[in-house]
């Protein structure tokens, strides 16, 4: 039986050089799951869930344990609370 080349650890498991790297590209016109709304809006999951429960933006509820998001119409709802500067 061939042996296995070993596996450097430390260079497989490294975090991403650039915060860019780290970022998922945003699902335009596609569902989304609240980890990827996490992710499009660099917050946590306790405040998605503060956003559903405050009806603050649009979801599908598929079944009682799967909830689903568009995203184009996350960003549209949320684009209500943008503060406008007055001069």
């Amino acid at each position: 039986m061939p042996r296995r080349p070993k596996t450097n650890y430390s260079t497989r498991h490294q975090a991403p050089q650039s915060l860019s790297e780290s970022i998922v590209p945003p699902l335009s016109g596609k569902l989304g799951t609240k980890r990827d709304l996490c992710r499009e809006y660099r917050v946590s999951l306790r405040t998605v869930d503060g956003w559903i429960h405050a009806k603050k933006i649009p979801y599908l509820k598929i079944s009682s344990r799967v909830v689903r998001f568009d995203l184009a119409e996350v960003a549209k709802a949320l684009s209500r609370f943008k503060v406008k500067e007055i001069s």
